[in-house]
C-alpha cells in the first residue's frame, strides 16, 4: 500500500528516509514522505525506484497503484521529451546570428539571437571577428565545414587560412560587427 507520510505526526519527525544514500543532495538526510508497503522513503527515491522499470515488477499489495503512478509519470516524461525536441527543432530554424570570435590563440564559430548578450559571457578580451545572419542550423554546416581545424570542445577552431579567409569575406559583405558586441564600461 502506498501512502504519504503525515509530516504533523511527532513520531515522524525523526524518522529518516530508508534508503539512506542521498549523496546527490550532498549528504542530507531527507525525511520520508511516502511509505510502501510499510518501507518508508523520500520521494525523490520513490521516483528513483520507480524510472528503473517497476512497472515490470509483479508486487503483492500496492503493485498496482505504483504501476499506474510510474506508467503516468512516464507518459508525461516522454511528453515533455518530445515538446523539448519540437522546441530544439523549431529553434535550429529560428534566424539569429552565425558569429566568429577571437579568444588566445582560437576562433570560436558561434550562434545567437543576441549577439551583445552572448557576448557578456566572454572576458572582454574576446574580440568579434565577424557576425552574419543565420540560424544553429547552418552554424552546425559551418562546423563541419571547418571541422579539420577543430581544436577545442565543438566549436573552436585554428585560426587556419581557409576559416580566417570565411571571417573576412563575411566581414566585408555584412560589415564590421563592433556594433552588436557587448561595450564593457570602462574602469573608473
Amino acid at each position: 500500500m502506498i501512502e504519504f507520510v503525515d509530516m504533523s505526526d511527532e513520531r515522524m519527525r525523526e524518522e529518516t528516509c530508508c534508503v539512506g544514500n542521498h549523496a546527490f543532495t550532498k549528504g542530507v538526510p531527507r525525511r520520508p514522505e511516502i511509505r510502501i508497503d510499510g518501507v518508508l522513503m523520500c520521494e525523490s527515491h520513490y521516483y528513483q525506484i520507480n524510472k528503473f522499470g517497476l512497472e515490470h515488477f509483479t508486487l503483492p499489495g500496492s503493485a498496482d497503484l505504483l504501476r499506474q503512478d510510474v506508467i503516468a509519470r512516464n507518459k508525461r516524461i516522454n511528453a515533455e521529451k518530445e515538446r523539448q525536441q519540437e522546441v530544439a527543432k523549431a529553434r535550429g530554424n529560428q534566424p539569429g546570428f552565425v558569429y566568429y570570435i577571437r579568444m588566445d590563440d582560437l576562433i570560436k564559430i558561434g550562434y545567437a539571437s543576441n549577439i551583445a548578450k552572448r557576448m557578456r559571457a566572454y572576458p572582454p578580451s574576446a574580440e568579434l571577428l565577424a557576425a552574419h545572419p543565420g540560424t544553429e542550423k547552418l552554424e552546425r554546416e559551418i562546423h563541419q565545414e571547418f571541422k579539420a581545424f577543430l581544436r577545442r570542445g565543438r566549436e573552436w577552431f585554428a585560426p587556419m587560412e581557409p576559416l580566417m579567409t570565411r571571417v573576412k569575406e563575411v566581414r566585408s559583405r555584412f560589415g564590421d560587427p563592433s556594433s552588436m558586441a557587448y561595450k564593457y564600461r570602462e574602469a573608473r
